[in-house]
């Protein structure tokens, strides 16, 4: 006879395991305006020294347009074209890989300048996306955009 504990042991395996894999497995949704996780993260990214310091030396808010973000468990990839609301000024956009712990967002990293300026920016990208989907086993692949 199997003893109370180790059913305990194997049902808190096997909850581990699906958890593990529906992460990995989760299909990327896009989170549309309205949503909890998207405020979130767009809370998480305009509050990055990048943003407000922009925002104090121009003397102006600046706005997010043409928001993307792409949710996979607790995983997400969001895209934006900051600018102010007059259009005054837009700076370059803003990519970033953000991971949910503990209820809470997180920037993961950006996509870094030397494969952004690269000769061939599409090698470039495919080489670091492969790079993140190493590093993070549990990011869903479909979470970063192919290029």
């Amino acid at each position: 006879m199997i003893s109370q504990t180790r059913w305990l042991r194997v049902g808190i395996f096997c909850v581990t395991f699906w958890s593990v894999v529906s992460a990995i497995s989760a299909e990327p949704v896009l989170l549309k305006v309205g949503d909890p996780d998207r405020a979130a993260i767009l809370k998480v990214v305009k509050s990055l020294p990048l943003v407000t310091g922009m925002a104090k030396d121009l003397g102006k808010d600046i706005l997010m347009n043409e928001v993307f973000v792409q949710k996979g468990g607790e995983w997400a990839w969001f895209s934006a074209q900051p600018e102010t609301r007059d259009k005054s000024w837009m700076g370059e956009g803003l990519l970033y890989l953000l991971r949910k712990k503990e209820g809470k967002w997180s920037i993961m990293t950006g996509i870094p300048e030397e494969v952004m300026t690269a000769d061939d920016a599409d090698a470039a990208y495919t080489t670091w996306r492969q790079g993140l989907l190493k590093k993070y086993p549990t990011l869903p692949a479909g979470v970063v955009p192919v290029q």
